[in-house]
Parts: structure tokens; sequence; C-alpha cells
């Protein structure tokens, strides 16, 4: 344990989402903090040397996800004497060979995760389902689930919901299987006078894919600010994650915050999330797909998805979470 009030801390990002960017808002509250964007492998031999001198530094690093950027840090760490913490609950703990998607399904990088789970002093999966995932990686882990949170503050009901169907994912050839775009698309052609809406960037040419197989009641967005994004949920009814894997579901937290009512897979951290909420589909099952939907449209569930989310994934049980780990490393 630091017997010092303000620890520094190293903090490594490789995107600055919003769930990390409120880390590293709830960081830089509690101690000194200098922070590196690690943006690929091709920036690491500019980075480098920052990276140890930061750690030289800091007393702890703290990682999100542990790509290349967490293996250096947790190695200075260990070289220099210093402490580390890992944030894992995505590709880096995923083994899902079906959709190809995880480091541990990669001949060359699947080390990559079990070194930096094995040696950081602690890792914090952000579901339940990401802390089975790590620990089939690497079982003697020194972990604690801490889950994301979502702003009720921000993240608030509109005037009046529509018959609107949406999700939220980045536009890329990955997330066609992963996040169950056709699925999603194949159930609006059924549901002609119902608005369906794919918010997401687009990262490939995969949206001239899925606009050549869309109905005319499909809308993509592409880029969205976050403004932007808050009045999707608030005019939305139904929002859809049929995904095949989920390390927690942010958007579906941030959707039923707006009170729309869930339409989700078994799969992943989604039940964590939704519990008896919202409606569950298998994936990649167009005709149950449907059914959840309609079902969804139809229901009242709007203000108890707002509640559990206000119940179960607030600021203050992160923030305490987080500062109590750092605090007793």
């Amino acid at each position: 344990m630091y017997s010092r009030t303000r620890i520094r801390i190293l903090f490594l990002y490789r995107t600055l989402r919003t769930f990390v960017r409120n880390d590293l808002e709830i960081l830089s509250r509690h101690f000194d903090i200098r922070s590196i964007h690690y943006r690929g492998p091709i920036w690491l031999p500019i980075i480098l040397p920052k990276i140890f001198i930061y750690t030289f530094w800091a007393n702890v690093t703290f990682s999100w996800f542990a790509n290349f950027h967490a293996f250096f840090a947790t190695l200075f760490a260990r070289i220099l004497g210093k402490k580390s913490i890992v944030v894992v609950g995505g590709y880096d703990v995923a083994n899902e060979k079906g959709i190809k998607y995880g480091f541990a399904i990669s001949p060359f990088f699947s080390w990559l995760p079990k070194y930096v789970i094995r040696y950081a002093n602690h890792v914090i999966p952000f579901s339940h389902f990401a802390e089975r995932e790590l620990r089939l990686i690497y079982e003697d882990v020194n972990s604690r689930v801490v889950h994301l949170f979502c702003d009720p503050k921000k993240f608030t009901p509109g005037a009046e919901k529509e018959d609107m169907v949406i999700t939220v994912c980045h536009i890329k050839r990955s997330n066609i299987l992963r996040k169950g775009l056709v699925t999603f698309i194949e159930s609006a052609r059924y549901l002609k006078d119902t608005a369906f809406v794919i918010i997401g960037r687009y990262e490939d040419n995969t949206i001239n894919y899925l606009k050549k197989i869309a109905p005319a009641n499909v809308t993509f967005t592409g880029y969205v600010s976050e403004e932007e994004l808050i009045k999707y949920y608030q005019r939305a009814r139904v929002y859809c994650q049929l995904s095949a894997h989920e390390g927690f579901g942010i958007a579906v937290a941030e959707a039923m915050l707006c009170e729309c009512v869930p339409v989700v897979t078994p799969k992943g951290a989604l039940p964590e999330v939704v519990r008896d909420i919202g409606y569950y589909v298998p994936y990649g099952n167009v005709e149950k797909t449907l059914e959840g939907i309609r079902k969804a449209l139809n229901s009242d569930k709007g203000l108890l998805a707002r509640r559990r989310i206000i119940r179960n994934y607030s600021l203050v049980l992160r923030e305490n979470a987080i500062v109590d780990i750092l605090k007793n490393l």
C-alpha cells in the first residue's frame, strides 16, 4: 500500500473512447497523471522511450486493454520495480474462433495478453464475462471486476419515442459477424413501416455491401457526435445488440438510460447488463429477432431499463473501486 497521498500514474490507451476517457477523468481527480496514446505498432519505436521514462516517473502504470502498450508498460514496470494495472474485456481476452475475434486465436500474438495478464500486479475486467475469459488465458491472476458506468445526467430520455429500432457500431468487415449486422438488416425487411438505423463510423468499404443488401427502411448515419447519438437514443423505442461477442455492451447501457427497450443475444456480458429488462434472441436467427423486436416495440419497459442502469452502473461504484485498488496495490 502506498502511504503517499498523490500516487503518480502513467495512463496508456489505444483509443480515447468515452469509457476510457471516464477512467482518465476519475484518476485525474485523485492522482498525478501522465498519459500516452498508443496509435498502433508502427508508433512503438517513437513512444517506447516515452513509456520507459514515464514509467520511471510513475508509481503505477494503468493500461487500457492488454495490447502492445500494456506489454511494454508491464515489462518496464517489472524492470523498474513499479506496479502495473491493466483493464481488459475486449479483443485482448476474447477467443471467438467462429467469428475470428480475439488475440487468443492468433498464431503470432496469443502470447501478448498472456504476458500482460500474468505479470500485471492487478487486472480489472469490466464484466464478469470478461473475467471468465481472462482466466481461460491465465488462471492464477489477481483480478477484480469493476463494471463500466454511464452518465444518467448526460444520457436522458427524450420527449417522445418513435417506432425506431437502432444499433450502434463501427462499420467494418469484422463487425458484420460480431455485431450481427446482417441479422439486423434482414429483420428490417419484415417491418417496412418501422425505421431501422445503423449508427457508426465507416472504417472500410463494408458500408457498400451493407447498403446493397439493405431494404429502404434501413438508414446508415456514418459517424455522429455524442450529442447526435443521444438524440437517436431518445427517439428510438428499441435498441438492438445482436452480437456474437460483447465484453460489456456500453451502447446498450447508454440506450437503456434513454429508455430504449433492449433486444439482445445471450452472448458475452449482455445478460449482465440487461438481465430481465429486455428480450433475448438467438444469435443469427432472423425469425426470433423479428419476434423480439415486435415485443419490444410494444413494451413499456423503458423506465425500468433506465432504473437498472442507474442502480448498477454508476460513476460512484467505478470510481470508489478503482481508487481502492490503487491505494491498496
